[in-house]
């Protein structure tokens, strides 16, 4: 908590009554519950299972694969609507 406060870490999975006072004084900012459902404590967090998120396992060639055509397809979309950071 220490160290999710202070700034060392960026998130970390923790028992809801350990977050509930920070999240309550607006310290913390809870980005999901590892239940299937919602909380009654946090009715307006998403569970894990809301959000849809789904494993795909595959070999190292495909995920290369996979990385290239996601490249390129971005590089397409960025350069074709001129895009440019900031």
């Amino acid at each position: 908590m220490i160290d999710l406060l202070g700034g060392q870490i960026d998130s970390s999975f923790m028992n809801i009554n350990t977050a509930m006072p920070q999240i309550l004084a607006g310290k913390l900012r809870a980005l999901s519950i590892t239940s299937v459902k919602r909380s009654p404590l946090l009715p307006n967090v998403p569970s894990l299972e809301e959000l849809g998120f789904e494993i795909v396992a595959n070999t190292p060639e495909q995920f290369s694969a996979y990385q290239a055509s996601e490249f390129a397809r971005w590089k397409n979309l960025i350069q074709s609507r001129n895009i440019k950071a900031d």
